[in-house]
């Protein structure tokens, strides 16, 4: 990777880095308010099945409903963090292994910083679960962006597809 790829790279992983932590310097209220209103358009959509339910089923199923939507909102952000830092290794030596192994690091480390800034904001709090969350989802973009390498690494030599 020539060093233009490699600074527009990095950057990238930089702005991602700022966005996560942009989204963690909201306050509960407007953490909240962003995910109730992805909330209330998929309960809207599904408004017919819901409509038989009672008030308060309504209500535990939109907090239900918001917890999922907050945590894979985690997932997918570390998963683009995870592609973004593993690009950014591209270019250093070291196989295929240690560069999945060091973006996952690398993610960890930050999913866990990020959770400790969250302690000083209004409202939130640092989960360990949140920082599995994060890791996951760093996992799952690193074996998707790798999953044709992975595949070839893990097949029994001789045998094609």
């Amino acid at each position: 990777m020539d060093d233009k790829k490699r600074w527009l790279t990095w950057a990238l992983v930089i702005g991602w880095m700022v966005l996560i932590f942009w989204f963690s310097a909201q306050d509960r209220d407007e953490s909240a308010a962003m995910s109730n209103t992805l909330v209330a358009f998929i309960l809207r959509w599904a408004s017919a099945a819901i409509a038989k339910l009672t008030a308060a089923d309504q209500a535990a199923l939109f907090d239900r409903m918001d917890f999922i939507v907050r945590k894979l909102a985690h997932a997918t952000l570390y998963a683009v963090l995870g592609v973004l830092v593993f690009q950014g290794l591209s270019g250093y030596s070291g196989g295929l292994r240690y560069r999945i192994l060091l973006a996952l690091i690398l993610c960890v480390l930050y999913a866990m910083s990020d959770e400790c800034h969250q302690i000083f904001v209004a409202g939130r709090s640092g989960e360990m679960r949140d920082v599995m969350i994060d890791a996951s989802g760093a996992c799952v973009g690193l074996v998707l962006r790798n999953l044709k390498n992975l595949w070839e690494h893990l097949r029994p030599t001789g045998t094609t597809t």
